[in-house]
């Protein structure tokens, strides 16, 4: 476990070895949330920007795969109403 303090104005440094296991650089977007009293840190490209699921790392669209079928629904059900 790193350890690390808070300053005056509510920020942490994160850790090296936390980026470098996250692979953060500087200007990562991050999430935070809190679950049964812990803090945690998500890189944001790795979660689905609709319903908040993990998504595979390096994916080109922030979409898991269960948003993009509902998405593809819902685009085929329009277009069936057009024609």
């Amino acid at each position: 476990m790193t350890r690390s303090l808070l300053d005056k104005l509510d920020r942490i440094v994160i850790p090296k070895d936390i980026c470098k296991a996250l692979s953060l650089a500087p200007g990562s977007p991050v999430l935070f949330s809190v679950e049964n009293g812990r803090v945690i840190i998500t890189p944001e490209d790795t979660v689905c920007a609709v319903c908040g699921a993990q998504i595979p790392k390096g994916k080109s669209i922030r979409l898991c795969n269960g948003c993009i079928e509902q998405v593809a629904q819902i685009h085929r059900a329009e277009v069936a109403a057009v024609i």
